[in-house]
């Protein structure tokens, strides 16, 4: 995990300076245009066009890579929550037998006066399930 991580790191990185010395370039190239400085000479504008263009086809090429790792440490992160939130287990049932549910109608014990549950069995009023 911490490889993919050190790897993402990597690919932003690298990323980040591709696309500033694209970005170097092209400031470059439009002061030596519109100004008319005509600081480089043609072979050294082709190899210049050169290093632009493959700098900006890496830093496209890292951003595509550093989206696909980002959207994977997500999932895998998501994928960990879920993991460890299992199925909560299922409440243990209350079994009474009929002479605790006797008289329950009000959902009282008749004798204690206490609240009984009336969930699974209740023989003597309509309001059982």
């Amino acid at each position: 995990m911490k490889s993919r991580i050190k790897l993402l790191s990597l690919a932003v990185a690298s990323t980040v300076v591709l696309l500033a010395i694209g970005a170097g370039l092209v400031v470059l190239g439009i002061f030596n245009e519109y100004l008319s400085w005509d600081i480089f000479s043609p072979p050294v504008k082709k190899a210049l066009w050169g290093v632009f263009s493959a700098s900006v086809a890496l830093g496209a090429f890292g951003a595509a890579i550093s989206a696909v790792l980002g959207i994977q440490e997500v999932v895998k992160a998501l994928g960990r929550m879920g993991a460890t939130a299992g199925p909560e287990p299922e409440a243990p049932r209350q079994k009474f037998k009929a002479r605790d549910l006797k008289d329950n109608r009000d959902g009282k014990d008749f004798k204690t006066r206490r609240m009984m549950p009336v969930r699974y069995f209740c023989p003597c009023c309509p309001c059982s399930p």
